[in-house]
């Protein structure tokens, strides 16, 4: 592995390390980008595509047939899309793609119930 891949694929894995913690929403910190109108854009759209885009150029160099390619291809044609739309033109992001937590914080949805908050579950 050459040292352009192992970089590549390593921005890649932080990227979407970041993208999940961002989208977990468990800390205050990790909320970084609630209602700041474009940090929502990069949180869940631009960073998981940019992630996206480095690992497949990270694996790009590692494969032997031009066949291979077609799982790496695809995810980069669905990042491409998804950093297209999102990223390019700004359109709104739709309310079923933001986490749950947020969803419930904003009074879109209720809180989803757990089996331990069920009343007469002892």
């Amino acid at each position: 592995m050459g040292l352009q891949s192992a970089f590549f694929l390593f921005v890649g894995l932080c990227a979407i390390a970041v993208s999940a913690w961002s989208r977990m929403g468990r800390t205050k910190a990790s909320r970084w980008w609630v209602d700041t109108g474009v940090s929502e854009s990069v949180a869940l759209m631009i960073a998981p595509s940019i992630a996206i885009f480095a690992m497949v150029i990270g694996v790009a160099p590692l494969v032997d047939n031009v066949e291979s390619l077609n799982v790496p291809l695809g995810l980069l044609l669905f990042a491409a899309v998804g950093l297209a739309v999102w990223g390019g033109i700004m359109l709104h992001i739709p309310r079923w793609f933001y986490p749950r937590w947020y969803r419930v914080n904003k009074g879109w949805t209720k809180p989803h119930r757990r089996s331990g908050d069920v009343k007469g579950d002892k």
